[in-house]
């Protein structure tokens, strides 16, 4: 039998089979996301005032300045190397240094993941992620510092990647959009976990230790996962991944047969598949592209700044931040549900308009505003709209593409992506004001951009570059079920 029908026959009763994968999909986000939001906490000083060549006060940032003096409420990078005034914008660059670590993580190890392993992959990132965090503790300058943020995003970018990659091909089509939405929330829980961290540990160093040592849980849970069976039949070991199957499918039910998970070789169906710059070939492939390119760079530049634009937000930077994942938790189940309800360019169109126009209103509200209208609640409310929006893209974007070129153009999507979030901590040097009118207008232009896109709800999934251009005014097809996930 083919492995579909094989994945079929373990999957039949809910086992140790699914909640090992679900445990995988519900631990990494926690575990990973602090080391990517991390600088909202360890990158500002706290108040601090400056010293001239005399001893005197004088005007913070002033060009006579010699020594800063700094508060005591907690360390940072900033107070570790006076990186603040002429020397802040190296702050924003380090977070810029491992959004780029991410992007080049996310095509060399995506790729290197098919030749390696889906698990060698993920464990090889985990290890050289906590030896790189550890290494922080030591780091004696800022080239140090900014060379190991780099690393930390080249691992978690190909390991967050590698990790879905080994959830989606193991569970069912069904199930994978509930698995996306396991991963969306716990993403947005990693930044509650790190504002409690940053709350009790006021000293970064000790905070990227603590954060290095809650990946232990996860290297121990990945040792007992499997290769990906699916990986292992795609590369003839078929022996293997029956034994896989088989073993996952009698923890299920003692009774089960391996005859059950019986593969047969030669059965795959391989695509013609199309070189990525094929995406651009025809005039209504290219449309799409270019319009869920320009999607997928708006909902990372403004997740990512508004994500550590939070603790700046409000008069407790802790409480904001938490605030900022908490209300990620609703805009996931939310989209899950409209998704299916009013359609796929709806709800994308729904949450990137939400999110650009609150960070327009931020700009139009007193700073001293409270209640409903303040720009704490205007932050937040436009941080659900554009979680929504990062939730809803993915399966839009997988809907809209044909087989040949999907994952080569939805890796060019990703790659959009990964330029939003480095394009987001430049923009913060610029002040609040043009920042929040940066996410605001990309967000509208995104969101006005989705409406020229057909609706995918209930359409058959294109497989050729033919079938896209021939999908104009087609109005029959079926409910496809795909992922739905935050890289």
């Amino acid at each position: 039998m083919d492995f579909e029908n094989a994945l079929q026959n373990v999957l039949q009763n809910i086992g140790l089979y699914h909640w090992l994968y679900f445990l995988m999909a519900v631990s990494i986000q926690i575990f990973w996301n602090p080391h990517v939001t991390i600088l909202a906490f360890i990158g500002d000083p706290p108040g601090f005032s400056c010293l001239d060549n005399k001893g005197a006060k004088v005007e913070t940032c002033d060009k006579q300045c010699k020594k800063y003096i700094y508060g005591e409420e907690f360390t940072s990078i900033a107070t570790e190397w006076d990186l603040v005034c002429d020397e802040k914008y190296k702050v924003n660059f380090a977070q810029e240094v491992l959004m780029f670590g991410f992007l080049v993580g996310v095509v060399v190890l995506g790729n290197g993941s098919d030749k390696l392993g889906r698990l060698r992959t993920t464990l090889m990132c985990l290890y050289v992620l906590i030896a790189t965090q550890l290494f922080m503790l030591i780091c004696k300058n800022f080239f140090q510092f900014a060379l190991s943020r780099f690393v930390l995003g080249f691992c978690i970018g190909g390991g967050s990647l590698t990790t879905y990659v080994i959830i989606s091909e193991n569970i069912l089509p069904h199930q994978r959009a509930l698995a996306g939405t396991f991963s969306n929330i716990t993403f947005a829980l990693g930044n509650v976990a790190l504002a409690t961290m940053a709350y009790f540990i006021r000293d970064w160093r000790m905070l990227s230790l603590a954060i290095a040592i809650t990946n232990i849980p996860y290297i121990l849970m990945a040792c007992i996962m499997p290769e990906s069976p699916r990986w292992l039949s795609s590369k003839g070991r078929i022996s293997e991944a029956e034994d896989v199957l088989y073993h996952f499918g009698k923890l299920s039910n003692p009774n089960f047969s391996r005859k059950s998970v019986s593969l047969t070789t030669g059965q795959e169906k391989k695509s013609a598949g199309g070189g990525i710059f094929d995406a651009f070939k025809t005039p209504e492939l290219r449309r799409r592209t270019l319009s869920l390119m320009v999607a997928w760079f708006t909902c990372s530049f403004v997740y990512y700044g508004l994500t550590m634009n939070s603790s700046s937000q409000g008069s407790n930077r802790y409480v904001s931040f938490a605030l900022s994942g908490l209300v990620e938790i609703p805009a996931h189940l939310l989209c899950t549900v409209t998704l299916n309800r009013v359609g796929r360019k709806r709800t994308l169109f729904f949450a990137l308009l939400t999110g650009g126009l609150c960070c327009l209103f931020v700009d139009f509200t007193s700073p001293d505003a409270t209640g409903i209208f303040s720009p704490l609640a205007l932050s937040l409310a436009g941080k659900m709209g554009i979680s929504m929006a990062f939730n809803a893209i993915y399966l839009f974007s997988l809907e809209l593409l044909p087989t040949v070129i999907r994952n080569g153009a939805m890796g060019m999507c990703s790659m959009a992506a990964r330029i939003g979030g480095i394009a987001a901590p430049m923009l913060s040097t610029f002040g609040d004001t043009i920042t929040f009118m940066g996410f605001g207008m990309t967000g509208i232009i995104s969101g006005l951009l989705m409406l020229s896109l057909p609706e995918t709800l209930g359409k058959p999934l294109p497989e050729t570059i033919e079938d896209v251009e021939n999908s104009r005014g087609n109005k029959k097809g079926m409910e496809s079920s795909l992922p739905l996930a935050t890289f």
